[in-house]
This record gives C-alpha cells, structure tokens and sequence, in this order.
C-alpha cells in the first residue's frame, strides 16, 4: 500500500488548513490549560499508541518541533501510519471541521486512484469492483466529452457484453472504439493503412463474420 508523492503534499495541504487551536488540561488535579494544536496532540497521540519514544527516524517531539515530526511523517511516513494520524487528527476537530475535512481527503484519495475513503473516523478500502466501474465511468465521459461521442458509445456497449459474458462482442465493440478514436484524430483517412484495417477487421471478425461487414 503506497501513496503518491502528490496525494502527500495535498494531504499535508489539508490538516494544516483545519488545524485549529486547542486547549488542552494535561493534569486533571491542576486547573493549567497548555496551548496546543489538532497537529500537536494527534502526533502526541499516535506516540502513544505505538509506543514510540518519537515519530521513528526523528527526534522531534523530543526537541519540541511537533510540526517537524508531522511534515517527516507525511513525507516518509508508511501509508497505515499516516491513516492512523490522520485518523488521530480528525478526532481532535470540532465536527463541522471534520466533515470539510473528511470530504476533502476523500477529494483527494479519489483524485490520485486510491482505493480508500474515510467514514465516520476510520479509513477503509474499496472494493476492485468499484473501482473498475468509477474508472470505467470516467474514461467514458472523457471520450464524450473530447469529441469522440460514438468511441465513447461503442466503448459503453463493449462494457454491457463484457458484464454479460459476451467476450467476443465485448472485443468487437472495444476494437470500434479505438477505430473510432483513430477516425477522429484523423489517423485513418489519407494513409496507408491496409494493415491497420486488416487487423480491425480480423479482430472484428472474432466477434463473428457478420460483423465483419461493418468496416
């Protein structure tokens, strides 16, 4: 389980914008409020239930520098680790906060293909059903939406006899929709591309000699 580079800074991006101030009794025999912070404590935290003297590889809780342990963490930090802060963290927000914030991690996670969301303060994985129909979904509204509207429709109908067990329809009308992408470009129309139709129509004619007509 990884987590891309990009995906980090953003999510580095985002605690540090609803990381609000906090109050914090330490003592409960003393009245003493010390000044604190949602990064502060959720690092304090995660010390805590690891068990660790420090974020590993640094000595920065140790010297008072939590903001330096939390950017060490987000940049190196094992992807659980930084769920579990993240998780940590998210507790220590006031709940309209942590709503914005959950919604903007999920924005995120969705945005750079990872497979996990967070819901009522813990993270989970999706399925690879549900990921294969989101991103199905999206590359076909990218076909309609960049002037290759009859790809985008052959691709769809590739999909339904896929789903049904179609398999060899379900290569016929994929191999359309790249045909279709190609006619678009205008990689077909004035060049030689006698192979390139053979091998459509070859593929094509798996789905049956029927449809081999339709070239």
């Amino acid at each position: 389980m990884t987590l891309p580079e990009d995906a980090r800074r953003k999510i580095a991006t985002c605690i540090e914008k609803y990381n609000t101030s906090l109050g914090v009794q330490r003592d409960p025999n003393d009245n003493w409020i010390s000044n604190s912070s949602v990064v502060e404590e959720a690092i304090l935290e995660m010390l805590s239930e690891h068990g660790w003297d420090d974020i590993p590889g640094t000595s920065t809780v140790h010297d008072g520098k939590h903001y330096d342990g939390f950017r060490h963490l987000m940049r190196h930090g094992s992807a659980p680790e930084l769920f579990d802060f993240l998780e940590l963290a998210m507790g220590f927000m006031d709940s309209g906060e942590r709503e914005k914030c959950r919604l903007k991690l999920n924005q995120i996670f969705d945005l750079h293909q990872c497979p996990w969301r967070i819901a009522d303060g813990e993270f989970f994985k999706l399925d690879a059903d549900f990921m294969g129909e989101r991103l199905s979904a999206v590359a076909r509204d990218a076909l309609a939406a960049n002037r290759f509207a009859g790809a985008s429709d052959e691709y769809a109908k590739a999909r339904q006899e896929l789903a049904a067990g179609g398999i060899k329809d379900g290569i016929f009308y994929a191999t359309r929709a790249v045909w279709c992408c190609a006619e678009s470009l205008g990689l077909i129309q004035g060049c030689r591309c006698g192979r390139l139709r053979h091998g459509f129509t070859f593929v094509g004619g798996l789905a049956g000699s029927d449809r081999t007509s339709r070239w």
